[in-house]
């Protein structure tokens, strides 16, 4: 998920969406926490047919897995984070995450086909070829092969002369796909 944090100072009781990592599978218990609580949220949720081997049955899942979104001030924020099921307020470069309003009445417009909703990754995919284009100045203009992700982005550059390669450990927000071909060196 990318962050849509906004650069505009707001006021502490400002109610904004933010965006709150859970336990694992604890987002619909931790919804209705919140919502007993008085608090506004939002869990986008998907349907999908599932096989067992003696049955198959429709089950309703979440959209995002481990993730939900309070609107909530500063205060109720600190109320969010004592709820059971809920792990951590997200941040992005030292900032708590926020869903932007538009995107988050989106989100709630599209809960009418649940069964027509999947999720997609943003970052570029392992394999493809990417230029760093932000970051430190040294590394701008560098060209390389997506490693990996888990958290964490790898440019991986072939240095076919000694059969081995280098992996730079890069923020995913620098590098862009590119059309041309991995640099060799």
């Amino acid at each position: 998920m990318s962050p849509e944090t906004s650069k505009r100072p707001k006021s502490p009781d400002t109610e904004v969406w933010r965006v709150f990592y859970t336990r694992a599978r604890a987002e619909k218990k931790a919804e209705q926490r919140l919502e007993d609580r008085r608090i506004e949220v939002l869990v986008p949720k998907k349907t999908e047919m599932r096989q067992w081997s003696d049955r198959k049955k429709e089950v309703t899942e979440p959209l995002f897995r481990n993730y939900l979104f309070a609107r909530v001030g500063e205060k109720d924020r600190i109320r969010v984070l004592r709820t059971n099921g809920i792990v951590r307020c997200v941040h992005f470069d030292g900032e708590p995450a926020q869903l932007r309003e538009d995107t988050a009445q989106r989100l709630k417009k599209i809960q009418a086909v649940p069964d027509r909703l999947s999720t997609a990754d943003l970052r570029p995919q392992v394999g493809s070829t990417v230029t760093i284009t932000d970051g430190p100045e040294r590394l701008r203009g560098l060209t390389g092969e997506v490693l990996e992700h888990r958290g964490r982005t790898y440019v991986l550059l072939r240095v076919k002369a000694v059969r081995q390669a280098v992996k730079v450990e890069v923020n995913a927000k620098w590098v862009e796909e590119t059309e041309e071909t991995a640099q060799r060196a």
